[in-house]
């Protein structure tokens, strides 16, 4: 189903933006909210909006990239505000929008699909979880057959009820994200917790999840101690988002004592799993060291930023281009520092705009580099 993910700003709370998503005009959405009882200064202004094919999945995505930028308030419903600039808040939005897309362009089915479904249809009507659970992530995804997420959380429930780990946390997930159920935190905690039951099932994913809701207290009493405990079962056992996440903890001393080193080690091993934040994180603490834990090593920085940068994240991609326009941690080059700039510019880094314009006035005057602005090419 088509709709809208949109960001919201509003001029009393600079740095700050919401994003959100609706199946209605982003602009009546933002009339309501400055009709409301938020408790927050009115009015809003709609800054950005992007009409895709699923706007709840984009907008889950967004949120969990930006996860460490949330910024809270005392009412708990007003948790989609993130500290960021609205151009990194557009260029996650289109960045989550496209690889959505080219999934859905280039989905992994073949005539093999089509009588799996059938298949499955049959072992999950006679009672079979695995099957009731694969038949559930069929209609999420849309594979084989048309996406209905309301015939997902059917086919989950059947296979949460007879203990399937996977389908109590896609259950979880669902009402977490209003996907086939209407949004109920208390309901998502849950069967996460029926998951993540390590005598019983032990699911990772639903740790990290229970991890996050007792720290930011979602459907549960905030508890950050708890929220410790379920990061480091699931980071002791590999899951990259919850390493990073104990390691913010440990940095901030929240439910545990700060110990900056643990930090640097859970946010390294984070990093090293792939997770983009974590190496990004991981690049900027060598670039600046941590005071009696890590000594500053520009190339070290240098080379994190670059796994960052290869996979698309602008804020790397901008620290790369600063990096070798100076010569730190690289040899310098100014073709290579316009080139990052240029890739963090296309998506909507605002320093690295000012960096191309600079390079372009400096080489070509300013007229050109008015032009080059005006174009819309960054």
């Amino acid at each position: 189903m088509k709709g809208w993910v949109y960001v919201l700003t509003n001029r009393e709370m600079p740095g700050l933006a919401k994003i959100g998503y609706s199946t209605r005009d982003p602009a009546t959405r933002a009339e309501e909210l400055a009709r409301g009882t938020t408790g927050l200064p009115r009015p809003f202004t709609l800054s950005y909006e992007a009409l895709v094919n699923d706007p709840s999945l984009v907008e889950k995505e967004v949120h969990s990239i930006l996860e460490e930028y949330r910024k809270e308030f005392q009412d708990s419903r007003s948790r989609e505000w993130f500290r960021i600039s609205l151009e990194k808040a557009i260029q996650t939005i289109k960045s989550v929008a496209n690889e959505i897309l080219r999934e859905d362009i280039n989905p992994d089915i073949d005539e093999q699909d089509e009588i799996s479904y059938d298949e499955y249809l049959r072992a999950a009507e006679q009672g079979d979880a695995k099957a009731q659970t694969m038949l559930g992530s069929m209609y999420e995804k849309g594979q084989g057959i048309s996406k209905d997420y309301q015939e997902a959380f059917k086919w989950y429930l059947k296979a949460a009820e007879q203990n399937d780990a996977e389908a109590q946390f896609r259950l979880g997930s669902m009402y977490e994200d209003d996907r086939g159920v209407a949004q109920n935190d208390k309901e998502a905690f849950k069967w996460y917790l029926d998951a993540a039951n390590v005598e019983r099932q032990d699911h990772l994913e639903a740790q990290f999840k229970l991890g996050l809701m007792y720290e930011k207290g979602r459907g549960v009493r905030q508890d950050s101690e708890e929220a410790v405990n379920w990061y480091r079962r699931a980071a002791g056992k590999g899951n990259a988002e919850a390493q990073f996440r104990l390691g913010l903890m440990y940095k901030r001393g929240q439910g545990i004592t700060r110990d900056d080193q643990e930090a640097i080690n859970w946010i390294h091993k984070s990093a090293e799993g792939g997770y983009i934040i974590a190496q990004v994180h991981l690049g900027r603490s060598y670039e600046n060291g941590v005071e009696q834990v890590l000594r500053r090593n520009v190339k070290t920085a240098f080379r994190w930023y670059l796994k960052a940068a290869e996979q698309n994240d602008a804020e790397a991609q901008f620290r790369l281009g600063s990096m070798y326009e100076d010569g730190r941690g690289v040899a310098q080059n100014d073709k290579e520092a316009f080139k990052w700039y240029l890739k963090a510019a296309k998506q909507g880094d605002a320093d690295a705009k000012d960096k191309i314009f600079k390079i372009i006035k400096e080489q070509s005057g300013f007229l050109a580099a008015l032009k080059y602005r005006l174009s819309g090419k960054v």
